[in-house]
């Protein structure tokens, strides 16, 4: 599973390319090796406390590499917007930061996980 957390009512978006090149994201909740955004905050109700949230469906997932990225489409806001993305695979959690500065928009790629074939069986439970 995949999270992303961030303290201001900016509206960031989580993103994950798949090893088909489908992308997990607002506008492509669920992808066919079984990701799916569970939770999108901060598009229409906002908090100062927003996550994003994406999992995998167990015996769905596909070997290959997933590239995480953290999108910012419009900047109103006039301070940095720091980020976390904590990234699980098989009990183990790594963590990952970035920031945007005020008016910065795009997408940064934030890391690439790599599944082996090898880890499926173990993931796929």
């Amino acid at each position: 599973m995949i999270s992303l957390i961030w303290d201001t009512i900016d509206d960031l978006d989580l993103s994950v390319t798949t090893p088909a090149g489908e992308v997990i994201n607002w506008e492509e909740k669920i992808s066919t090796c079984g990701g799916v955004l569970q939770i999108d905050a901060n598009a229409q109700n906002t908090t100062k406390t927003p996550l994003e949230h994406i999992y995998w469906q167990a015996g769905k997932i596909k070997a290959g590499k997933y590239l995480i990225r953290v999108q910012r489409d419009n900047s109103k806001s006039n301070v940095n917007v720091d980020f976390k993305v904590l990234v699980q695979v098989d009990g183990k959690l790594s963590k990952f930061s970035g920031v945007f500065k005020p008016g910065e928009t795009g997408a940064k790629a934030v890391h690439t996980l790599n599944l082996e074939t090898n880890d499926l069986a173990r993931l796929n439970k």
